[in-house]
């Protein structure tokens, strides 16, 4: 001991004292300073990619009603069209029996006998059917006439007037035929009454 109580001395400082680090001011967003930050460029790829698939679907569902609509459209005018064809060519063509008239080729009697029976029946025949009758066939001894409308019953019967009319006497008659004679000559009259695909008439004499 030399004599002194060391705890009495005073505190002297350090010859070469060390500096205190420095403080560095904290982020409140990054608390942890130290933690990894996310990679941008990653996320930037994913948003294009969800982008891309979106504008894709909408693309695709956009497409997909505008040709279903245009196949729509177009299936309605065609249908249309066919309609309004149909029509037209049922308006402009008639029924069947009007078909059949427009098709027959018109003829002249070629023998005495068959221009003899024509210059009685085409005035009678142009009487009831508003002179819509052709002569369409002559085969041997017999004459076929085509008129434009379905023959009824009641036709027969004003043929039979009007051939009385003319000095014929019927021998026969029926809803559909007529015997018709004068002097040495007989005609068999057949109508077809009731065809609703040709309107004919036949002479047999």
């Amino acid at each position: 001991m030399n004599g002194y109580d060391n705890s009495q001395q005073p505190n002297v400082p350090s010859p070469n004292p060390t500096p205190p680090p420095p403080i560095v001011p904290i982020d409140p967003q990054n608390s942890n300073p130290q933690a990894p930050q996310p990679q941008k460029s990653a996320t930037n790829i994913i948003l294009w990619i969800v982008s891309i698939i979106v504008i894709l679907g909408v693309a695709g569902g956009v497409y997909y009603y505008v040709t279903k609509l245009n196949k729509k459209e177009s299936t309605s005018q065609t249908t249309t069209s066919q309609n309004s064809e149909s029509s037209q060519s049922s308006t402009s063509s008639g029924s069947a029996v009007e078909q059949y008239y427009a098709k027959a080729k018109t003829l002249q009697a070629a023998t005495d006998k068959s221009k003899a029976v024509d210059t009685v029946m085409q005035p009678i025949l142009k009487k009831i059917y508003t002179n819509n009758v052709k002569l369409a066939d002559e085969t041997g001894p017999m004459l076929t006439y085509v008129v434009n409308r379905e023959i009824t019953a009641n036709d027969v019967t004003t043929a039979k007037t009007d051939l009385e009319t003319a000095g014929y006497k019927a021998i026969d008659s029926s809803a559909k035929q007529l015997t018709m004679s004068q002097g040495a000559s007989t005609w068999v009259i057949t109508f077809a009454v009731g065809n609703t695909e040709k309107a004919t008439i036949e002479i047999t004499f």
